[in-house]
């Protein structure tokens, strides 16, 4: 197993064996953060490598990075592990997670994003994306309106210092400002597509996660 979490806040019930299909060959650690009633969809679960972390949830206003916050107060975070936040409609482009657990004395790595190929009506996202990627390419690309969650992984030791703040559909560009501005001389910053956000969302990709291609 390689020393890489999937760190998810997961609420899409109907996603869950979709989801497990897809990281089940990645061989990496899948934690996603539930809250009590949700932990039942992973009840069948034996696979060792789906660990849940079940918590209350209090401000269900932003409730995804609260339960971020939980995975990063209850789990047992390994110094030297490397912990990825991917939405519960998000996935990492394939072997993008072979190839970057080759840098391994990075502590963050930011990387680029694809948005899709259309942006369609939203369903059950809260927010309808532009189909334009989000390119990164040096430190003062990492700011607020940027840089979404997915694209940011980030070593144990500087995890467990770390904390979302809870109070806006922005405070994954304001973590991302964060980790720039504390650790600028640990960043390493890895231009290629890394990630396809909402590959899930119905109508975004007009192929399957190993034949997209990017604009």
């Amino acid at each position: 197993m390689l020393n890489f979490h999937i760190v998810m806040a997961f609420y899409r019930e109907y996603l869950h064996e979709t989801i497990k299909q897809d990281i089940k060959n990645m061989d990496v650690y899948w934690h996603p953060v539930c809250e009590p009633h949700e932990i039942k969809y992973f009840e069948k679960d034996t696979e060792p490598f789906i660990q849940p972390i079940v918590s209350e949830i209090k401000n269900h206003y932003m409730v995804g990075y609260e339960k971020l916050n939980k995975f990063i107060e209850l789990a047992t975070i390994i110094d030297d592990h490397y912990y990825g936040f991917l939405g519960d409609d998000d996935m990492y482009a394939p072997g993008f997670i072979s190839k970057i657990m080759k840098f391994i004395n990075a502590k963050i790595i930011i990387f680029s994003a694809s948005r899709g190929d259309n942006s369609p009506a939203p369903t059950d996202a809260a927010y309808q994306w532009p189909a334009i990627p989000l390119y990164l390419h040096k430190l003062n690309d990492i700011h607020v309106a940027n840089i979404d969650l997915c694209q940011m992984i980030v070593r144990g030791d500087i995890l467990k210092q770390t904390r979302f703040q809870e109070a806006s559909s922005c405070d994954d560009g304001q973590y991302a400002e964060n980790l720039r501005k504390k650790w600028p001389d640990d960043i390493l910053i890895l231009p290629e597509i890394g990630v396809f956000k909402s590959f899930y969302e119905k109508g975004r990709y007009n192929t399957d996660i190993n034949t997209h291609r990017i604009r």
